[in-house]
């Protein structure tokens, strides 16, 4: 909610249209997540020795990457997050899907930041999340040019404009 709430404010305006997608989105994908984990649980993967379960990590790292690539460029429905990454990109960053997915993370790292700080504990950091944080948004980048190329971003956002 609180990313929906952000997207709106870096729009400069209320943008129905993408407030309620952000908070269709956001339902049915925690059950998807949450459904995903038992799968791979049924199959045994986190039993997996380390490097298969790393190849399968990058796998669908690559793979998540593509499909947001894919997806922004629809533009129909998004993930608050990736919209937030989707905004900052065209509104913006000049088009940098590599800037836009490190500053997209700001937030979730100064949730980890401030939780490590209260607590002492850094939790459910692993490797996914740091490639993740590395390389997901040259892999979209690439995954914009490369896969489905014939798709093309409709922005539907105005470029800010900052004095020279």
């Amino acid at each position: 909610m609180v990313v929906t709430i952000l997207n709106q404010l870096l729009l400069g305006h209320f943008d129905r249209r993408r407030f309620i997608s952000n908070l269709l989105y956001i339902v049915p994908f925690s059950y998807l997540v949450q459904f995903i984990g038992y799968f791979w649980d049924w199959l045994q993967i986190p039993a997996l020795p380390l490097l298969p379960r790393l190849i399968l990590n990058v796998l669908g790292l690559l793979g998540v990457a593509a499909a947001v690539s894919i997806y922004q460029r629809c533009n129909l429905i998004q993930h608050p997050n990736d919209d937030l990454s989707y905004i900052l990109r065209f509104r913006f960053l000049h088009g940098s899907a590599i800037i836009a997915q490190w500053t997209s993370y700001l937030p979730p790292l100064t949730i980890i930041v401030v939780s490590f700080f209260a607590t002492g504990h850094l939790r459910a950091i692993g490797f996914g999340t740091v490639f993740a944080l590395i390389a997901q948004g040259a892999i979209m980048g690439w995954s914009d040019h490369h896969v489905f190329p014939h798709l093309k971003h409709h922005v539907d956002i105005v470029q800010a404009h900052h004095p020279a």
